[in-house]
């Protein structure tokens, strides 16, 4: 257990070490960003001296935790990323699709698979109510979020916490996956905000809602459904608050394929690129200000 612990809290301390180098560097200390970028690596190469096994492709054993810790907080080389992730799949699997991440795990891995676009994954996870889960709360008839997963009024556990709000972190996956609002504070390319609907998660054909971002409040009401065996039809209302800007990734083959309001992209609409994600091909647009509706029709691999 004490090698366990070692493992998780140094893979933390080189997440917020390498956090402190991008912060200091934002706020222009060059200096202290080298400092901590140096201990940050130093500290990546000693973990996966000590706990990496390169037969197994696993940290310390096949928990979802311990290949999911060095993953989410860039310990893994990245020659070695995609060999740990799909043991972190397998293992998954493993439980029949259920968490043994704990509750710091479970924020980790909510983020790790929501910032690299994996809300198939995430769907897996959270679409389900069997014991442990998210649906296992709400069979219940729980609302909030409990002290552990085990919540049944026997064995002495009527005093556990049923408030227990500690790394509630499937709720960013609700906002920045399924409903796709990222805020990009940077502001590096000049679009602060990012809109793209979480349609390869499967299961849903449908999701709306809205995030309160710097310059006001982005609203995001996407739908989706088969045409015909092999096509899906894709509608996205986007909303932007004055003085703002977005990318919105709109799921196309063809930039001829996207439709606002049912008619060619206007001029003031930007086609900035086309992009695959997750196996989802996407046409991306810079916007302004204004409420959009955007439609396609595309060859999606994705069943609703």
């Amino acid at each position: 257990m004490a090698l366990i612990n070692i493992l998780f809290n140094n893979c933390y301390l080189h997440y917020i070490t390498s956090l402190a180098s991008r912060i200091a560097a934002l706020l222009d200390h060059p200096k202290d960003a080298a400092q901590y970028r140096q201990a940050a690596t130093a500290l990546a190469t000693n973990i996966n001296k000590a706990f990496y096994n390169t037969t197994t492709g696993a940290y310390v054993d096949q928990l979802q935790t311990h290949l999911l810790m060095p993953l989410a907080t860039g310990v893994v080389p990245v020659d070695q990323q995609a060999a740990v992730l799909e043991g972190l799949q397998r293992a998954i699997a493993k439980t029949g699709g259920h968490l043994d991440t704990g509750l710091t795990g479970n924020y980790f891995m909510t983020k790790y698979f929501t910032e690299t676009n994996r809300n198939d994954l995430m769907m897996g996870i959270t679409n389900k109510t069997t014991f442990p889960s998210y649906g296992y709360f709400l069979k219940q008839g729980y609302t909030t979020w409990l002290e552990q997963w085990n919540v049944e009024p026997c064995c002495g556990q009527v005093k556990l916490s049923k408030m227990h709000g500690c790394y509630n972190a499937v709720g960013m996956w609700f906002v920045q996956g399924l409903v796709g609002i990222t805020v990009d504070y940077s502001n590096a390319d000049g679009y602060y905000v990012v809109v793209r609907a979480g349609v390869d998660a499967g299961e849903l054909d449908w999701v709306t809602g809205k995030r309160a971002t710097p310059y006001g409040v982005v609203e995001s009401a996407w739908s989706m459904a088969p045409t015909n065996g092999t096509h899906t039809s894709f509608e996205h209302n986007v909303t932007v608050p004055g003085n703002g800007r977005a990318k919105v990734y709109i799921p196309s083959a063809t930039v001829a394929g996207v439709l606002e309001h049912g008619r060619a992209l206007p001029g003031d609409v930007q086609v900035l690129g086309q992009e695959v994600i997750n196996q989802v091909p996407f046409v991306v647009l810079g916007v302004g200000a204004g409420r959009f509706v955007f439609s396609s029709t595309w060859g999606g691999a994705v069943n609703v």
